[in-house]
């Protein structure tokens, strides 16, 4: 049995031990007499290149079939392993141990076969030692065009600690001081091991300068190095528009070219078998950035994925190609994934676009077929991020001026210039009631209330695209409506009864519908019976009826007329019905104070006479009255001055 392992040379500090895992999975040895435990020593830290000397000890195999030791020691969380035939002796000294790492160490013995035991017990120290910084190539300050981008930068990373000599464990990462020029998310990386590059996107429209800093952590220390990027509308932007026929691509069955009129080089490709075929395009690109890649494809009757696309070779990306409601037509639209290389607007948004950082030189693009019917007829490759994603504009009317009352219709229209159409739809920002909007058509209909003129009334339009970020145009139009004199109502009266000498008292309603109301006059109409008045200010229709009216029908015409411009008028008419006078009844007779008293009984309001004869053929009127009520009373006052008297009363003076 191997005995326990010591390590010497270290404080009491460094000596703190507990145990640890098996190394089993380590070493895989053959089955041998010889035995032993594992005893393990731990404590974390980086991995550095610089050597320590340390001397370890253990005690003598009690198997007399050991011949010799093999010393092992490694770095903890590495794959690093070396090993020393010590021979027959039970310490030795190691001079390749290396720095600030948990080192960990353990001993086999071999018999004369060199066949080796199962390891010691394993120990374990955390060795002091210095810790090297990552290393990065300087980079300059750039100055670019709006709406542009700097890079690829190529850059050059180094790390003297790592074990194995592999920088692509290194982690990058980029800030930005102006997020809102460049926000952290448009610092793009590639490259691998010590060979990195790095791109830089600024949002689009967007000016100004912000630092860049470009960091490299080891997990233990971190190195950066910062430069000024100035954006400048001044500095124009080279913009580069590649547009390519699917045709001339490089074809691998069953990828095929087919012949279609409608198609722009009279052809298209697509691949009879899904998810195999390529079609591989070679394009030179002139000016180094981010570009998108933008396909005319047609897409029958699957709204979904219709291409695998990769960049030199490298990770695929998804072309989406399920933007509304897909016909037999040609459609624009764009290479877009959730994975790869994401630049957005602002800092923290939602939506981005997938973007390929290209370097100056050829570029290999390639595309996969994923369904039989769906096909490609000619990609864009562009530099200009704008140019999918310029805002709808927007055609308003010119202003309008119509009467209250009447109905406005006018047609909103916008133009969408993107190559990817985009669906728009219009909206009201600010509008007065009542106001409609198709949000299709852009169609505008508007009836304004009498309350609505006049007015001068501001109208305005959206209009927005259905685009990943929405973009939109807003425009006003003004609408004068103007005041229209409307015509007085008069309310309808019914047919009236009244009695000869009755007063008929009757109120005419009458509105103006006009805003503010207009002045109301009332007149009565050609036909009115003698005597009939009617109140200009309020409508008060008075009438009499005389006795010489009774039995009789009387149309009435009531007028009434505003104060607007022009004057308009509205009338009513109604029948006034006054029918026989009552018989005149002798109530009573009585003689008092030699004056003779006659009680009679008639129609109230209308004049009676008593008249009187001594032939019964000449008649004088003694005295007149107008019956206060249908009961009243005639005197003869000179009665006693004759023998005898016949009387009569009669209707009327």
């Amino acid at each position: 049995m191997v005995g326990t392992l010591y390590l010497e040379g270290l404080s009491q500090s460094e000596m703190k031990m507990k145990f640890v895992k098996l190394l089993g999975k380590l070493l895989q040895r053959r089955e041998v007499i010889l035995h032993g435990m594992i005893l393990a020593l731990l404590s974390s830290g980086p991995v550095v290149r610089a050597a320590l000397r340390v001397t370890l000890a253990w005690d003598p195999s009690s198997d007399k079939n050991v011949v010799g030791y093999i010393l092992h020691n490694g770095v903890v969380d590495t794959s690093y392993i070396d090993h020393t035939d010590v021979g027959n002796t039970t310490s030795a000294t190691l001079t390749n141990v290396l720095e600030g790492v948990a080192n960990f160490f353990f001993v086999t013995g071999y018999d004369s076969k060199s066949i080796e035991s199962v390891p010691s017990n394993l120990i374990g120290t955390n060795c002091p030692g210095t810790y090297p910084l990552p290393t990065i190539s300087a980079i300059p300050d750039y100055q670019i065009g709006e709406n542009s981008s700097a890079g690829p930068i190529i850059l050059t990373n180094g790390d003297d600690s790592f074990i194995p000599a592999s920088l692509d464990d290194l982690y990058i990462f980029g800030t930005s001081s102006n997020p809102t020029l460049v926000p952290d998310g448009n610092i793009l990386f590639g490259g691998s091991d010590s060979n990195r590059t790095m791109t830089v996107v600024p949002a689009i429209n967007e000016v100004g300068s912000a630092i860049i800093t470009y960091t490299a952590s080891d997990g233990t220390t971190n190195a950066s190095r910062s430069f000024l990027l100035t954006v400048t509308p001044t500095l124009p932007s080279r913009l580069v528009y590649l547009k390519v026929e699917a045709g001339s691509a490089t074809l691998v069955p069953p990828m095929t070219a087919f012949p279609d009129a409608s198609a722009s080089g009279g052809q298209f490709i697509a691949t009879s078998d899904a998810g195999s075929g390529t079609a591989t395009f070679t394009v030179d690109i002139p000016v180094s950035g981010v570009y998108l890649i933008l396909c005319r494809v047609r897409s029958p009757d699957k709204p979904e994925a219709s291409f695998v696309v990769s960049a030199d070779d490298a990770a695929l990306d998804i072309l989406d190609a399920s933007q509304g409601t897909w016909t037999d037509d040609w459609r624009w639209t764009i290479v877009n994934w959730p994975g790869g290389f994401k630049v957005s607007d602002s800092n923290g948004s939602t939506n981005s676009q997938t973007v390929f950082p290209f370097t100056v030189g050829q570029h290999r693009i390639t595309f996969w077929g994923l369904e039989p019917d769906i096909g490609l007829d000619e990609i864009l490759i562009t530099n200009d991020r704008n140019s999918i994603r310029i805002r709808p504009i927007l055609s308003v009317p010119p202003d309008q001026s119509i009467n209250e009352l009447t109905t406005l219709v006018v047609t909103n229209t916008a133009t969408d210039t993107n190559i990817l159409a985009n669906a728009l739809s219009f909206s009201l920002v600010a509008a007065p009631t009542g106001v409609n909007l198709h949000p299709d058509t852009g169609v505008l209909t508007w009836t304004p209330t009498e309350a609505q003129g006049p007015s001068t009334n501001l109208i305005t339009v959206r209009v927005t695209d259905d685009g990943s970020t929405p973009l939109s145009d807003t425009r006003s139009f003004t609408v004068v409506v103007n005041e229209v004199n409307s015509p007085p109502e008069l309310m309808p009266v019914p047919d009236l009864t009244i009695r000869p000498g009755s007063r008929l008292i009757m109120t005419n309603r009458a509105y103006d519908p006009d805003i503010p109301p207009n002045i109301l006059t009332f007149s009565l109409g050609i036909g009115a019976p003698v005597g009939a008045a009617i109140d200009a200010s309020n409508g008060v229709f008075t009438w009499q009826p005389t006795a010489a009216q009774a039995d009789s029908t009387n149309a009435v015409t009531v007028w009434v007329t505003d104060d607007g411009s022009p004057p308009l008028s509205h009338s009513t008419t109604f029948r006034v019905i006054v029918p026989r006078l009552s018989p005149i009844t002798l109530a009573s007779l009585s003689l008092t104070n030699q004056q003779f008293r006659l009680g009679v009984s008639a129609d109230s309001g209308i004049s009676y006479s008593l008249q009187a004869s001594t032939n019964l053929e000449s008649w004088i009127s003694l005295t007149t009255v107008n019956a206060a009520d249908a009961d009243f009373e005639l005197v003869d006052t000179n009665a006693a001055a004759f023998p005898y008297r016949f009387y009569r009363v009669v209707v009327g003076p």
